[in-house]
């Protein structure tokens, strides 16, 4: 099973690691099946290029045998075969296609919500554990284990999967120190928190003015510094997340398209279409259509 199954991104390095405004940015939603605190992907092959997306997850990935790259907020990282690679919630990441054509893996997204509701006094934040060799040895170890469990599934193994997934996020509050470049600045708001707010008002008429007001900027001075934070313009981040919520309603409900296209916060359904066929190199329906043949 590929990683994430998106449509290719247009350009996923243009111009080097910098994130161009060029760049198709995906946010991705996630979906728990069943009781499992987590959602768990399996790979035994390489993968296509994959765009730039973020979700509000903590994602946990390791590839046995061959190394691995990610593209973390326009930064190269380069993961060793066997080790831990992690990218906290909200972060816009990419990771590229592996050389070798059989390969093994698993990538493991823990949502946020998980970490609210087992965790009464959490505070949303980020953690480091890029150098703790300590912390990414057990964690990977709980990795290996849930790889194992997902291939020979027991009646217990949901359950074995939900406390493994609870170790990882106690290890994580444990031992883990907050990653400092991700710490709330009063003087420099973070990507994470405008990606926050889009999340929830994306299917309002969302405005810049609106957004900029909220923040105490002025709409010019916000629209530069959303573009400088994110690497990429206000309205294209936001049509992004629209168009990722009409894809995913469109292979996940019965809803008309006119129905999905105001659910997902367009005003109007023609120019819906028209933004949906430029991204997606498709219309709408037959996107829903090609969603159901691969799901036969």
């Amino acid at each position: 099973e590929t990683l994430y199954n998106k449509e290719k991104s247009a350009d996923a390095l243009k111009g080097g690691l910098l994130m161009d405004s060029a760049i198709d940015i995906t946010y991705e939603p996630v979906d728990l099946f069943g009781n499992l605190l987590c959602k768990i992907f399996i790979y035994s092959c390489s993968q296509e290029e994959l765009p730039f997306h973020w979700h509000n997850c903590y994602e946990f990935s390791c590839c046995f045998v061959d190394d691995s790259t990610l593209i973390i907020n326009g930064e190269k990282h380069v993961i060793k075969a066997g080790q831990l690679s992690f990218v906290n919630a909200n972060i816009i990441h990419c990771p590229l296609p592996h050389k070798m054509k059989t390969i093994r893996g698993i990538t493991v997204l823990i949502p946020v919500d998980v970490a609210k509701s087992y965790f009464p006094t959490y505070e949303e934040t980020s953690f480091q554990i890029e150098d703790n060799v300590f912390v990414q040895k057990m964690i990977l170890k709980d990795l290996i284990e849930m790889y194992t469990l997902s291939l020979e599934p027991t009646k217990t193994a949901p359950l074995r999967i939900n406390s493994l997934v609870l170790d990882i996020l106690a290890i994580m509050f444990d031992y883990s120190q907050e990653c400092p470049d991700c710490v709330e600045n009063k003087n420099a708001l973070p990507k994470k928190q405008y990606a926050e707010y889009i999340l929830r008002n994306y299917k309002k008429n969302l405005t810049l003015n609106e957004v900029a007001q909220y923040y105490g900027y002025s709409k010019s001075y916000f629209s530069m510094h959303f573009k400088k934070e994110v690497g990429i313009p206000f309205y294209t981040f936001l049509s992004s997340v629209r168009l990722s919520h009409a894809a995913y309603l469109l292979s996940n409900s019965a809803m008309q398209i006119s129905e999905i296209a105001l659910e997902s916060g367009f005003t109007n359904v023609r120019s819906f279409e028209k933004l949906f066929a430029r991204h997606y190199k498709t219309s709408p329906n037959q996107y829903r259509i090609q969603g159901k043949a691969q799901n036969k």
